[in-house]
């Protein structure tokens, strides 16, 4: 395996050409959307950014103690500062609770993989892509929901996170948090609607007026 690896790796770094055509194809692939939020590279150092991400990918997937796959995205080209630069929002909200969260005792196992516990194919649904926005709260909160979601009316279906966003009072793309959403939630009537009939807007990354929010 590590000599697989190692010679994935020297292939990227002794070959310069290949690098700057896969690179081509990147850029055919994920055009820039907005680049204000970018540092003013030029485009051999992009290459050079895409190349380390590319190599750290490749490191990963061969590794056989990994339990997930990483691939050539989006931000495949960003450095960490300009990951950082969509991520670093914080929503704090001071909420009262009249109840207690009290522990069950239950024994907690090391580890769990919910897409091996569930009758319904799909249940754990895709990635999701926030774009922009400071949001992952509603992205977290509604991915919680949809194996409940599954599980209760026997087919899977990607909610909405963009209700949560303009319908919850919270700080939209500024960030929020799960017991606002929840609250929001159980407001509305435990009532949410599918992301196909709630879907993010065409520019993504923002916040709009409420549309409809019955579920």
């Amino acid at each position: 395996m590590l000599s697989n690896v190692k010679n994935k790796e020297e292939i990227i770094e002794n070959n310069p050409a290949l690098v700057h055509h896969i690179y081509g194809y990147f850029q055919q692939a994920y055009p820039r959307e907005d680049s204000s939020r970018m540092i003013d590279f030029k485009k051999s150092q992009r290459i050079e950014i895409f190349k380390s991400n590319l190599r750290y990918v490749i490191r990963h997937n061969e590794d056989p103690s990994t339990t997930f796959k990483l691939k050539v995205n989006k931000f495949s080209d960003w450095t960490d500062e300009e990951r950082d630069r969509i991520r670093s929002k914080l929503y704090i909200e001071s909420l009262n609770h009249d109840q207690p969260i009290e522990s069950r005792g239950d024994t907690v196992p090391p580890e769990y993989d919910w897409t091996n516990q569930t009758r319904v194919p799909g249940a754990v649904t895709p990635i999701k892509n926030q774009h922009h926005c400071g949001s992952c709260y509603a992205f977290g909160f509604v991915g919680a929901l949809e194996k409940t979601y599954a599980e209760i009316y026997k087919e899977s279906g990607p909610l909405s996170p963009q209700q949560i966003i303009d319908c919850s009072g919270q700080g939209g793309c500024d960030g929020g948090s799960f017991i606002a959403s929840f609250s929001y939630l159980t407001r509305n009537q435990y009532k949410l609607n599918l992301e196909k009939d709630y879907p993010q807007p065409p520019d993504a990354a923002q916040k709009q007026k409420c549309q409809k929010s019955d579920g």
